[in-house]
């Protein structure tokens, strides 16, 4: 009979701390919104049906001082009992195990988008950090310990070094053009990053931080509409068209308001009466207030 699936997060605490103004932090135990992001992405997993959850941490002295963990949370520790008694314990297992590498942020409906045998890469993957999220079945997941036990010594680092790059060569659950704001996994490594977390997580209260934030729009899960610039118009076919009738364009005078707005509103799927068109920011400006 197959098991039910669950999680293993893989934390390592010697990462630089994250400063922020309420403190220093190590990554797991960053505040979004009040919340430790551990604690977030735990019961990210509990709300997906995920109720086996291991975290894998490399202190001897464990996290338990600094995390409240879930009655149905284990943590294994690199440094507790023999190298070999480890890699059984996260062999000892008949479902399929999301196997989190790091802290990447995200909810519990990213976890129904990767298959079996992928994974979801974290924003600072790479190969000998591959943060993200990884569905391996029984059988892929107990070649990988064996492969990466047996390139290894009897060390945990160095074992979980060759998982590593065993798992960078993984298919990615979504292509980089399909990842949205709530599927792209943000890994948090510093402030900035903490800050863009806590813009995902604090739904209720978007235009609040909007109307405080200093900027770095661009980072955020928001459309930004900037007035000297605008980085999502034209399309590539008005580029393409522009090309094929560049004699045209230079030569001749331009067309009326009205037809202009029946072209780009063609070109873009939008009712014609929603666009103006202006020479210039200035322009429209001035036709607003005449």
């Amino acid at each position: 009979m197959v098991g039910a699936t669950r999680a293993v997060f893989i934390l390592d605490f010697r990462t630089p701390k994250i400063h922020l103004w309420s403190g220093s932090y190590d990554a797991p135990l960053v505040p979004i919104s009040g919340q430790p992001l551990l604690d977030r992405l735990v019961n990210a997993c509990f709300e997906n049906g995920i109720e086996d959850v291991a975290l894998l941490e490399n202190l001897s002295s464990g996290i338990s001082d600094r995390f409240c963990l879930q009655d149905s949370t284990n943590t294994l520790s690199w440094h507790d009992g023999h190298h070999s008694d480890l890699i059984e314990r996260l062999r000892d297992h008949e479902g399929d195990t999301l196997l989190i590498w790091g802290t990447p942020l995200f909810d519990s409906d990213v976890l129904d988008g990767i298959d079996t045998d992928s994974g979801l890469r974290g924003s600072a993957w790479r190969p000998n950090a591959p943060t993200g999220i990884y569905r391996l079945s029984v059988d892929v997941l107990r070649n990988l310990l064996h492969d990466s036990h047996g390139a290894a010594s009897d060390v945990p680092r160095q074992t979980l070094s060759t998982l590593a790059v065993r798992l960078s060569g993984l298919e990615m659950a979504l292509p980089a053009d399909e990842l949205n704001s709530g599927s792209e996994l943000l890994d948090i490594r510093d402030g900035v990053d903490a800050s863009i977390a806590e813009f995902r997580c604090d739904k209720e209260n978007l235009l609040r931080r909007l109307e405080t934030s200093v900027g770095g729009y661009w980072r955020k899960p928001i459309a930004e509409h900037m007035l000297l610039c605008n980085t999502r118009f034209p399309p590539t076919a008005f580029y393409d068209r522009l090309a094929t009738r560049l004699e045209g364009v230079l030569t001749c005078y331009p067309s009326q308001q009205i037809d202009i707005v029946s072209v780009v509103g063609a070109m873009t799927s939008q009712p014609p009466d929603f666009i103006a068109v202006g020479n210039g920011v200035t322009d429209l400006i001035q036709a607003l207030y005449s």
